[in-house]
């Protein structure tokens, strides 16, 4: 399992690392479909890859990250959709490394998580619009 774990671990990071080179493009207005398909790409990965283990605040964030840029194939992406994606990968990355060093993620991800979803969610809303 410790294997499996470093591997998720290193692989993990690399995904959300591309996940936030990519996202200032979104603000820059220059989300043409390739850049949209190599985010959607590594944040699905990283979401069938985080079920492996106990982190399903992290699976909810990445999946309400996922939805979220798929409607962005439709409608650009406004400002606060870009930061409720990039706070969405922050918090990520913080849980990642959370479960680097303590094996779980901290109390409160849980809330935290949902918080995050909401945010993600279309519809009225802090980044409701798309």
């Amino acid at each position: 399992m410790n294997e499996l774990r470093d591997q998720f671990l290193i692989e993990g990071r690399e995904l959300l690392e591309q996940v936030g080179e990519a996202l200032p493009a979104l603000r820059a207005a220059q989300a043409g479909p390739a850049l949209l398909d190599r985010l959607f790409r590594a944040v699905h990965t990283l979401k069938g890859s985080v079920g492996l283990f106990p982190l399903a605040p992290m699976g909810l964030v990445l999946h309400a990250m996922e939805d979220r840029l798929d409607t962005l194939r439709a409608a650009p992406a406004t400002p606060e959709v870009v930061l409720a994606l990039q706070d969405a990968a922050a918090c990520c990355e913080a849980w990642l490394e959370e479960f680097a060093s303590e094996d779980g993620l901290p109390d409160g991800a849980a809330a935290e998580a949902a918080a995050l979803a909401a945010r993600l969610r279309p519809g009225p809303g802090p980044a409701g619009g798309t």
